[in-house]
């Protein structure tokens, strides 16, 4: 049986899955729906650096009450195809 202090911490937002350059729909309680694009991404997905427009830089962390949503994602790599040997 597995230790559950042993498993890797996880994170319900999946922010480890935004990608610098997606435009994105940020919503948080008392503001309007706002514009955004992500600048960084913490590697575990924990905080996301944001540039909201009208607001500027702002690192969010998982424990806020705040939904960011992709609207224009950047284009994603093919994690499907095996890959090439085009330099051998």
């Amino acid at each position: 049986m597995l230790d559950a202090g042993t498993l890797p911490l996880r994170h319900y937002k999946a922010w480890e899955y935004l990608l610098p350059g997606d435009e994105v729909e940020v919503k948080m309680p008392g503001a309007g729906l706002q514009l955004g694009l992500v600048l960084d991404v913490m590697p575990d997905g924990s905080g996301v650096w944001l540039y909201v427009n009208d607001v500027g830089k702002r690192l969010f962390g998982v424990d806020e009450d705040v939904e960011i949503a992709v609207i224009k994602g950047v284009e994603r790599p093919d994690i499907t195809s095996p890959p090439t040997n085009s330099g051998i």
